[in-house]
């Protein structure tokens, strides 16, 4: 049995994830070391006062800014693994990595959502001395849509081309290739 031709496809994918992944790793580690060497914990750990007009989703990142740049920092670890993985052909980083960008899906689609939500609350807060912010919001409104659904198809794509039948053969073929040779 033959061994499946590995696509380009998955080569050049891998290989972006790669550079991404390492370089956002890199960027994470150097957060959490300045995070934990240069602030001082009572900085994020201090609630935001409920008269300060702030969403209370603020208020429960500061209070838990230390879990959140480790949970980023390892998430990003995970991505990179799974991405060098990925280029070896492991079915469990193809379904991984999948994973990861249905998860971006749902990131991109919460975040659009949390954006129209801030800046409704900031359009009706300007509105007696606008000065033409609030034209402003509305063209950054339009670029941030245009932009969420430009990367939702990006990840639509990847996850339709990393499930097609073509690319799975690829995963797969080596599991087959084994069980012929007996091993």
């Amino acid at each position: 049995m033959m061994q499946a031709q590995k696509s380009i496809f998955v080569n050049v994918v891998s290989w972006i994830f790669i550079v991404f992944s390492g370089f956002g790793l890199l960027i994470s580690i150097f957060q959490n070391i300045m995070y934990h060497s240069l602030f001082p914990k009572e900085v994020f750990k201090n609630e935001i006062p409920p008269d300060s007009h702030m969403p209370q989703l603020f208020n429960f990142m500061f209070a838990n800014f230390d879990w959140l740049l480790g949970a980023i920092c390892f998430g990003t670890l995970m991505f990179l693994i799974s991405s060098i993985n990925l280029l070896k052909r492991k079915n469990w980083a193809r379904i991984t990595i999948t994973a990861f960008l249905a998860f971006g899906v749902l990131y991109l689609m919460a975040s659009g959502f949390i954006y129209w939500d801030f800046t409704n609350d900031m359009v009706s807060r300007t509105a007696e001395f606008d000065g033409g912010f609030n034209s402003h919001i509305s063209y950054f409104r339009i670029f941030t849509t245009i932009w969420i659904a430009m990367l939702l198809s990006i990840h639509g794509f990847l996850i339709f081309k990393l499930n097609s039948k073509k690319i799975k053969q690829e995963f797969i073929s080596d599991k087959k290739i084994l069980e012929v040779d007996g091993f």
